[in-house]
């Protein structure tokens, strides 16, 4: 494992030999080795396979839990790594703990059984069809077939190990059944055969696996719903109750399953709800390892959480609240202890999704006259909270600094912090005082209009939002503020989000309607736009989205986002959105959430305008009926 930069260059060693720096990945296989003596003093030859992958490329695999890239990063034998500095190896002995979340790991897993007892059929259909010519082609095809078998089941293993004991701890536990597939199975002439071997695991753990992880994630699920309230906040109320061991120490250290699940701090909310869990640095602090930081924020990565967690996500308010959330974590030598710092607004949930989260009916039963409709302006959300006796921000980007610094090995340059003091210092914008310190305000940054939004505040005492949010920014020359809008139905407020004139999505991402009295009962309404492309999805399923070329992204073939879904999507918001002649934000923002479909967008979006302009004398169209008050 070898930390490199961004770019390929040649970069000298402190040995003065030279090292490749390398854009994404190589790998090469020795055409032979020297012998080796084993334990029996009988000479062996290996076949070596050499990977060096960039750094970054590495964290995007890590981070899908990509199986076999989890082999080398829950490797515990230093006998098996070749370089890495101190900070890669205490991300490496850490990732369990900081990374791992189970969702996301029984969807790897799970997919790798697949991926690998699929992959050993297509070589043994090209070795029937004569595919390979040469004597060395087909010796490797028919490694593979036998290898791949293997592999699904070791795999799987490993991802159990991993979950339930901290670490890949016995490499050795499948090697009597890699022997059996691999070396065992040469008389073989028949795909049946090798079928009947290992179809029945297969069949298995496809089951066992999968329901297994769910188990502990459904436990835990359960305890939470059901556990007594002690505070206002419900975050707060778990952590102090399920989760006051931090355990800080290498997660090479096989541990037992009971002291396992929820035994990592506040990193535990990663690992059983996929709630992304970021340490913050204080300038000043002396910190040598995360673990050892006082504050974590907590943050919902919405699209996993839709796609691979949301039984989870929809039964458990628990999640609103993580929307950017920082806790305060203070540790003794026995247990630690949690409290809220910063809470920004709740995450919102999308109308189209209220009924799933707070049961049948409930939209039928929701009366706009209990909500305020506010503008939800697009930009960098940015909270201000109060600790250690001054006012800070969060821009949201600590989870960047975090890669940056402790696993990438390079200064992190915040580029939202300069520019954003500068403009609220040119915009005479005040701090407030401390007789305020126990709210959170949240603002909304536009770098491209020039404006600082204030958007609403937390009282921390509550955790309610204040219903006079207007009033306490006006004290502090917080003069831009979000406009409130009266709407007399729901579809009129669909009407008025779509509309590209009035709210352009490149200002705009919709409406939030906030209900003070219950702030978990808030809810979004997005343009079709916005709610929609980031749900677009590439057809190949072993495709990273964030490592795809560039010539890709620009012009991408059509049989990797071609699909019945996509089309449909597209044609719903297209003819849903009433587009604006001049302005082309639209496609901006496109770019901006999932830039991978912004030709498909455009080439069905003009000839649809083409269209709408034709037919447009013969048709009336009605406007929305809303009214606008000013800040």
């Amino acid at each position: 494992m070898i930390q490199s930069s961004s770019e390929a260059s040649l970069t000298k060693s402190d040995n003065g030999s030279e090292v490749k720096a390398l854009k994404y990945n190589e790998k090469y296989e020795p055409e032979s080795s020297r012998p080796i003596s084993d334990s029996n003093g009988q000479l062996v030859s290996y076949e070596l396979e050499v990977m060096m992958m960039n750094t970054s490329v590495l964290l995007g695999y890590a981070h899908i839990h990509l199986p076999v890239i989890l082999l080398s990063v829950q490797q515990p034998n230093d006998a098996f790594v070749v370089f890495e500095d101190e900070k890669m190896k205490r991300w490496r002995e850490n990732w369990n703990s900081w990374f791992l979340r189970l969702p996301r790991s029984r969807n790897a897993i799970l997919h790798e059984l697949n991926f690998s007892f699929n992959k050993a059929h297509r070589f043994w259909v090209g070795l029937q069809k004569g595919q390979y010519i040469t004597e060395k082609e087909k010796k490797d095809a028919l490694k593979k077939v036998k290898k791949n078998l293997a592999h699904g089941i070791r795999f799987c293993k490993y991802g159990y190990q991993i979950a339930f004991g901290g670490c890949i701890y016995d490499y050795l536990e499948t090697n009597a059944l890699y022997d059996e597939v691999v070396y065992g199975t040469d008389n073989y002439t028949t795909w049946e055969e090798y079928e009947s071997l290992v179809k029945t695991l297969y069949d298995k753990w496809m089951v066992e696996y999968k329901e297994d992880i769910k188990a502990v994630m459904r436990e835990c699920r359960k305890e939470c719903l059901s556990m007594e309230r002690e505070s206002n906040l419900i975050v707060s109320d778990i952590l102090n109750k399920f989760v006051t061991t931090f355990s800080k120490e290498s997660t090479f250290k096989r541990r037992d399953y009971e002291n396992i699940t929820l035994s990592f701090g506040p990193f535990s909310l990663n690992r059983v709800f996929g709630i992304s869990v970021t340490p913050i640095f204080i300038e000043g602090d002396n910190v040598s390892n995360p673990n050892d930081c006082n504050l974590f924020k907590l943050d919902i990565d919405f699209v996993f959480q839709e796609a691979e967690n949301s039984l989870s996500f929809r039964e458990m308010d628990l999640y609103l609240e993580c929307n950017g959330s920082i806790i305060e974590a203070i540790s003794n030598e026995n247990e630690t202890h949690y409290s809220p710092l910063c809470v920004p607004r709740f995450l919102s949930e999308e109308y189209h999704n209220l009924d799933k989260r707070h049961g049948n009916g409930f939209t039928t039963k929701l009366k706009l006259s209990d909500y305020a409709i506010l503008e939800n302006p697009s930009g960098t959300r940015v909270n201000l909270y109060y600790y250690r006796n001054e006012w800070r921000f969060s821009f949201g980007n600590e989870s960047q600094k975090w890669q940056n610094e402790w696993i990438l090995d390079r200064d992190f340059v915040n580029e939202i912090s300069e520019p954003f003091l500068k403009l609220w210092e040119k915009l005479d914008m005040k701090k407030p005082t401390e007789q305020n310190s126990n709210f959170t305000f949240f603002f909304t940054y536009q770098p491209q209009s020039g404006r600082i939004i204030y958007c609403g505040c937390r009282n921390l005492s509550t955790m309610k939002e204040e219903i006079v949010w207007r009033d306490l920014g006006e004290q502090y020359n917080w003069k831009d503020q979000v406009k409130q809008l009266f709407f007399d139905s729901i579809e009129d407020i669909k009407e008025a989000v779509n509309d590209f004139n009035q709210f352009p999505p490149m200002f705009f991402e919709g409406f939030e309607c906030i209900n003070f009295t219950n702030n978990y009962r808030s809810f979004q309404i997005k343009s079709d736009l916005r709610s929609s492309i980031p749900h677009l999805r590439i057809t190949n399923t072993n495709y990273v989205d964030s490592l795809l070329d560039e010539e890709v992204i620009s012009n991408p073939p059509p049989d990797l986002i071609e699909s019945k879904h996509n089309y449909d999507t597209l044609i719903c918001l297209i003819v849903r959105s009433k587009f604006s002649e001049t302005d082309k934000g639209d496609e901006k923002v496109v770019s901006e959430l999932n830039r991978i479909f912004l030709k498909s967008y455009v080439n069905l979006k003009y000839p649809y305008m083409s269209l709408v302009r034709e037919i447009k004398p013969l048709s009336i169209r009605k406007e929305p009926s809303f009214s606008l008050e000013e800040g």
